[in-house]
């Protein structure tokens, strides 16, 4: 079971940022944004990528693995939903940080399961092949949900909503470890 929960959570962090891509000229629109602007919500992705990469072992020896996975799985559902919402591109902006938290502590916190699991090793490439569906699915789901008159927003949202599994399955499932 976690096994298939890690590889579903791979899939929708790939989507989450597969979908942008797809997403930017109706944001720009919606922001009156130029290029320069919509670089800025990358890089808060980033810094939120970059900061739980480096403090993702210091988080989970305190406060376990699957406490770690339950606030990344809260941190990025709560981002796609501030996406969804914001009147305010500053806002997004910062909820892009706390979507790149939330990718990232998944995408450490995952890892370090499956590697801890000498059985189960061999399957960190197949972890990672499915962020690519993920990654291939994410502008085919928001192209799609665009061209059904779905505005961006509520893209959002259905991303958003690929969580809840993964938010209430997965530590419950590696608390049992």
């Amino acid at each position: 079971m976690s096994i298939f929960l890690s590889f579903y959570a791979f899939i929708a962090i790939g989507i989450a940022e597969g979908g942008l891509g797809v997403l930017i000229p109706s944001i720009g629109e919606t922001y009156n944004l130029n290029s320069a602007n919509i670089t800025l919500l990358f890089l808060s992705q980033v810094t939120g990528y970059i900061f739980a990469a480096l403090a993702s072992s210091i988080l989970s020896s305190r406060i376990g693995l699957a406490r770690m996975l339950l606030l990344a799985s809260m941190s990025l559902t709560f981002a796609l939903i501030i996406y969804a919402f914001s009147p305010y591109w500053w806002l997004m902006v910062a909820a892009g940080s706390l979507l790149g938290l939330g990718i990232g502590f998944i995408d450490a916190g995952i890892n370090s399961y499956i590697a801890n699991q000498q059985s189960q090793a061999d399957l960190m490439g197949l972890l990672h092949g499915f962020y690519g569906i993920g990654a291939l699915l994410g502008p085919a789901i928001a192209t799609t949900l665009l061209a059904v008159k779905l505005p961006w927003r509520g893209v959002y949202l259905v991303f958003a909503n690929e969580y809840p599994l993964q938010l209430y399955q997965q530590p419950l499932v590696l608390l049992q470890v």
